[in-house]
């Protein structure tokens, strides 16, 4: 393709693609090998969100694929702008590399980002200490977000909950009581149901926050990445029932021990309040009955989150404008932001607070 840079200092090349299809097993076996692995780097779910402009930037030394860094591409303001292939609220993301060759790669895509031209490029969901923060230009915003709260599992859920507050533990063991005594049944669904499951948690996080969620925008590419995800045995959904209707549900992604709650639905109506805490419980059991070492909240930290958690990892958006007409564009851009918050602030105060991914 047209895109190429070249860094002299090795025989790393770049090249852009707009699928890694063929070279996915290659891809994922470094995704595996990293240090910090994460599932919103995987092929299945690259794939299924990078639907609008993908531009994989790939690095090459020889024909051998050495990693690199998934990318979206549009147009604003007349000048071309680069993000991360994501479904909104994704983290851990970085440069994919083989081992022994991150700094290889990450010079080679810094090139590629140096290239003559004008862009603007918007790194959000990377981690501050990031290789590819990292390759931001010097000119380039850093802004801290929501962190991902996450927790160590313990062998039982008894031993989690003696870690939590007095307070909160006693009101997870009521609620889990109470829900008892309803005949609430949890299960996780078999993956033959996807299909199904999807349908269910899109209903019931549309009856809890109806058009105050971001995840409707996104829900197109969640789905196809929640089937392909299924079909290879890491996306799993949770669903709590009382009498033969589902009143909660729960999408979770598992891979190298850590099980992400990605996304969360519950019936509103009075009489199942707390369903969210329920569930997020009962998964906690099944996390510490297979042996999973970590449970990630994924993004996002209010309150409802933090009770549950041991700690949080910090997320990232850095972004800036490359060659004159990018940083005007750019600068243009950021100076609306402003403007736009105080809109989504008026809209939440006449509709309500923007849902978290979180129990309740």
């Amino acid at each position: 393709m047209a895109d190429h840079a070249t860094v002299p200092a090795t025989r790393v090349r770049t090249e852009v693609r707009p699928s890694i299809r063929g070279l996915a097993p290659t891809w994922d076996a470094f995704v595996d090998a990293g240090p910090s692995p994460s599932p919103f780097l995987s092929s299945w779910w690259l794939e299924a969100v990078a639907n609008s402009g993908p531009t994989f930037v790939l690095a090459f030394d020889g024909d051998e694929l050495v990693g690199g860094v998934p990318l979206v591409e549009d147009r604003r303001r007349g000048v071309r702008r680069y993000r991360l292939a994501t479904a909104g609220s994704e983290h851990g993301l970085d440069v994919v590399a083989a081992p022994g060759r991150v700094e290889a790669v990450t010079s080679a895509f810094q090139a590629w980002l140096e290239r003559p031209g004008n862009r603007i490029v918007d790194f959000s969901g990377v981690r501050p200490d990031s290789a590819l923060a990292s390759c931001a230009a010097p000119s380039a915003r850093v802004e801290d977000l929501e962190t991902a709260p996450w927790f160590s599992v313990p062998s039982t859920l008894d031993e989690y909950l003696a870690l939590r507050r007095k307070k909160f533990r006693q009101e997870v063991r009521r609620v889990l009581r109470r829900f008892d005594e309803m005949g609430a049944r949890y299960r996780v669904v078999d993956t033959d149901h996807t299909d199904q499951a999807i349908a269910t948690l899109e209903r019931l996080h549309e009856q809890r926050w109806e058009r105050r969620s971001l995840f409707r925008v996104y829900f197109p590419q969640f789905e196809a990445a929640a089937r392909a995800g299924a079909a290879r045995g890491h996306v799993r959904f949770h669903e709590l029932d009382v009498g033969g209707e589902v009143i909660a549900s729960l999408a979770t992604i598992e891979a190298w021990g850590t099980c992400y709650y990605f996304q969360v639905g519950r019936n509103p109506d009075p009489r199942w309040g707390n369903a969210g805490t329920v569930i997020y419980a009962k998964a906690i059991e099944r996390a510490c009955e297979l042996g999973f070492q970590r449970i990630d909240l994924c993004y996002g930290d209010p309150e409802s989150k933090l009770r549950w958690a041991d700690g949080r990892e910090p997320i990232a958006r850095v972004h800036w404008g490359q060659g004159p007409a990018g940083r005007v564009a750019h600068g243009a851009l950021t100076a609306l932001w402003p403007v736009a918050d105080g809109l989504r602030r008026l809209r939440l105060r006449l509709g309500g607070r923007r849902a978290p991914a979180s129990a309740d």
